[in-house]
């Protein structure tokens, strides 16, 4: 939701996002929020990773959503989600969402030092999109992908290889074929599915991105334009497609199964509670 302030006090300073493209690894941050109910609480901390790929489930549509986050250690618990992490300049550098855990009961996680923000330039582009249109356009590419791994030019590197092409798709019109292994999206490493997934869905309607492609053993560059919206392709909702992997990958390599159960698919909700998850406290993503 975005809110419109009536009538705000003049002397009111808003805060400014930051370009969360140029955010470092070990850059200093600070959370805050109302966690565990104590209100107006800064915990501090550093960038610990960007573009970790982070997945949850809409409570609404029980469909999966992967967003790549900037992870961080500063504290953050139920309460915090919603609030935002700056910078040491003072400005936001994304929204605090989510944290691992290992317990995956919402009334029992608790930071461990695994937290994760909404990037601010996610964030700027949904607001904007609410603010002129009242809701968010959602692209997709119109695939079917696995996460494996593949060799060219001498290298092996991770990716989210094609198993299917929907005729008439985004990815139909710019080249991709069944057996193409994307491998960086705009120059950004794809190490498996889900980290694709989530430059996906940064990516706003309209907009062109270049897939680096592993083909054959040789790199090729496509370009696609995101001219569909996820209800346009079909079989798509929320999520590209891709294909089932043994349960520990799914877990810990970020692959979505077509086949598993919801409550296996969210990381969040791993019912074994050997490995954690993901817990995203109010359903905030």
């Amino acid at each position: 939701a975005v809110l419109k302030l009536d009538n705000p006090p003049k002397n009111l300073k808003t805060a400014q996002f930051a370009n969360s493209d140029l955010l470092a690894v070990g850059e200093a941050v600070m959370a805050i929020g109302n966690p565990l109910g104590y209100d107006d609480t800064a915990t501090t901390g550093i960038v610990s990773a960007l573009n970790r790929p982070v997945s949850v489930m809409d409570d609404q549509s029980r469909s999966e959503i992967v967003t790549n986050a900037v992870q961080i250690d500063a504290a953050i618990n139920p309460g915090n989600s919603g609030g935002p992490t700056f910078n040491a300049a003072g400005q936001i550098i994304g929204i605090n969402s989510s944290i691992a855990a290992t317990s995956t009961q919402g009334g029992t996680a608790g930071s461990i030092g695994i937290g994760f923000a909404i990037p601010a330039n996610l964030v700027k582009r949904v607001v904007s999109e609410i603010i002129k249109n009242g809701s968010v356009k959602h692209v997709a590419l119109g695939i079917m992908i696995k996460s494996v791994a593949v060799e060219s030019n001498g290298i092996t590197r991770g990716g989210a290889q094609i198993v299917s092409v929907n005729q008439g798709t985004p990815a139909a019109k710019a080249g991709l074929k069944a057996g193409d292994t994307i491998v960086a999206f705009d120059d950004k490493p794809v190490a498996n599915n889900y980290a694709l997934l989530g430059y996906v869905r940064a990516t706003a309607f309209n907009n062109k991105a270049t897939l680096t492609v592993v083909r054959g053993g040789n790199t090729l560059k496509l370009t696609v334009t995101f001219n569909q919206e996820e209800a346009a392709v079909s079989g798509m909702n929320r999520k590209e497609k891709t294909l089932k992997n043994n349960k520990k990958n799914s877990r810990n390599r970020g692959s979505k199964s077509d086949d598993d159960d919801d409550d296996d698919l969210q990381q969040r909700d791993d019912s074994d509670g050997d490995d954690g998850g993901i817990f995203d406290p109010f359903g905030f993503w």
